[in-house]
């Protein structure tokens, strides 16, 4: 691997290590014209799975266990910052991921019985106008659905309905105050921890020094709190919200909306979703057919109390 592609690794593992969304560097490497070793463009999986190869730390698998590190070959992260990122990454596969049609899965709450809803086909039913088969959000009363089954709305209608509501919701002047407030705070708890980052990675320096003179078994004794406490304000900061990212959102919303829409990036959208609405609720039907977006509580407070489902 060249010097060049070993930066653009280093950076892709900052990044994420530091919060930012898969789908977002995805679509910076490929804008900056940085391309797979086959000149293929970045996907979100062919990212993933290229930084999670074990190699990146010098090390070697099988059957997807470490069994040891490969000879005459310099990382390009440590073991550390590899074990990290493969981990955030294990942690996010919960489950069977939402389809990549269905845009309002699991995130449309019935406001019936407070279950979250999922995108159904109609293929029996007239198409689209475009062609596409007709589709449905439906409250799902199956085994383990744990819904009513009482609830519906046409799929295209609620995504154009909700896809302007986030448009204005986000761009709202009086939220991107809000969100100013909040990063400010952000901001605080951000220097915070970086400064004490700073001050003990000073100690575990001075402490690696001390090795000769120690030896290591007890440079390694005072080294292990150090460490553990790095770990701990490191996953911190990963968790912090990244001030430019929502700040974005709010100045642009309806470009970030449609730029995703185009690139067919439903994690990006769902996200705007979630962040324009905490609970997104849509109440029952009054009629047979009614596909009225009127339905739509933005704010969840229709939602049976205490179901979080």
């Amino acid at each position: 691997m060249v010097r060049a592609e070993r930066e653009v690794v280093r950076e892709c593992y900052r990044r994420l290590l530091a919060g930012e969304p898969l789908a977002v560097l995805a679509r910076d490497l490929n804008a900056r014209g940085i391309r797979t070793v086959r000149g293929e463009r970045w996907t979100r999986a062919r990212l993933a799975r290229s930084l999670c190869r074990p190699a990146m730390a010098g090390l070697l698998a099988y059957n997807n266990e470490v069994v040891g590190e490969l000879a005459g070959i310099v990382p390009v992260v440590s073991r550390e910052e590899w074990e990290r990122l493969s981990g955030l990454f294990a942690a996010r596969r919960r489950g069977r991921p939402p389809g990549r049609v269905h845009l309002l899965s699991g995130i449309l709450y019935c406001g019936r019985c407070g279950a979250r809803m999922t995108g159904v086909p109609r293929r029996m039913t007239t198409p689209y106008p475009d062609g596409s088969h007709r589709r449905e959000y439906r409250c799902r009363s199956y085994a383990d659905a744990g819904g009513c089954g009482r609830n519906f709305i046409d799929a295209l209608l609620a995504e154009t309905a909700v896809a302007e509501a986030v448009k204005t919701r986000l761009g709202d002047p009086r939220r991107a105050e809000r969100i100013a407030a909040r990063l400010a705070v952000v901001k605080q708890d951000r220097a915070r921890i970086e400064q004490e980052i700073a001050m003990l990675n000073e100690s575990a320096d001075t402490l690696a020094e001390k090795t000769a003179e120690w030896g290591a078994a007890r440079v390694d004794k005072a080294m292990a709190p150090i460490l553990k406490r790095l770990r701990v304000l490191e996953s911190e900061l990963a968790g912090l919200e990244q001030p430019e990212a929502a700040l974005t959102a709010v100045q642009d919303a309806a470009r970030e909306w449609d730029a995703a829409k185009a690139a067919g990036d439903f994690d990006t959208l769902r996200a705007m979703v979630k962040r324009a609405f905490f609970r997104l609720t849509l109440m029952p039907p009054q009629r047979r057919m009614d596909h009225r977006v009127e339905r739509f509580d933005w704010d969840g407070a229709t939602l049976p109390s205490g179901d979080t489902r």
